[in-house]
């Protein structure tokens, strides 16, 4: 009996070891049941902000080139079949198209559509190809950041200039140039933070 008592049984042997190995490692103890880490809740948190801060800058780019077109269309109408054009649509085709290209190069940023060097991608592989990433990325926000801060300034010394076709400040308009730089450099940190990916080369034939 006494040897029968003591026969090795997975069972038992699998929860000891389990045990011990939880014993042997207490941070595994008092992290059972906690909340997840900063670092976790600061990648979700940046995820969010960053699927909603890029779709409504798509949606308001369509948006505004939509516009556009529309007031276009509108002038051509007024201009060349009632013989009566309106002041305000072309204008606001120049603005709108204007915010739209800007709007545009963000979600462009963003999908790394202005990112890639194909040639230099092909000759590089491994630990130099994402070398070549950070080098792209640090020109990349060094010149938006220029953009940026030279655009700001711009906007501020035409605060009082007004288009007499609108009637507001021509600071609205240039506005586009520093918000457009200015999130470029959150889309480019966005797409560096994604990490590596293959490079997909393309050789249809039209």
């Amino acid at each position: 009996m006494l040897l029968s008592s003591r026969r090795w049984n997975p069972y038992t042997r699998s929860t000891t070891s389990s045990s011990a190995r939880n014993w042997s490692n207490p941070s595994a103890i008092r992290n059972k049941g906690r909340a997840p880490p900063l670092q976790d809740i600061a990648v979700t948190l940046f995820r969010c902000l960053d699927r909603t801060l890029f779709r409504f800058v798509s949606v308001l780019a369509q948006l505004l080139l939509l516009s556009s077109v529309a007031a276009g269309f509108y002038q051509v109408i007024t201009r060349f079949v009632l013989e009566s054009p309106a002041d305000w649509s072309e204008a606001w085709t120049r603005a709108s198209l204007i915010w739209t290209v800007m709007l545009g190069v963000i979600i462009a940023f963003r999908h790394g559509a202005m990112l890639s060097v194909e040639v230099l991608h092909g000759l590089m592989k491994g630990r130099n190809k994402r070398w070549l990433e950070h080098f792209i990325m640090a020109v990349c926000v060094g010149f938006l950041g220029f953009m940026t801060w030279i655009s700001i300034m711009m906007t501020w010394r035409v605060r009082f200039q007004t288009t007499p076709s609108l009637g507001i400040s021509i600071s609205w308009i240039y506005l586009a140039i520093p918000i457009g730089m200015g999130l470029a450099i959150l889309a480019v940190l966005a797409h560096w933070a994604e990490g590596p990916r293959d490079t997909v080369v393309d050789d249809t034939v039209i």
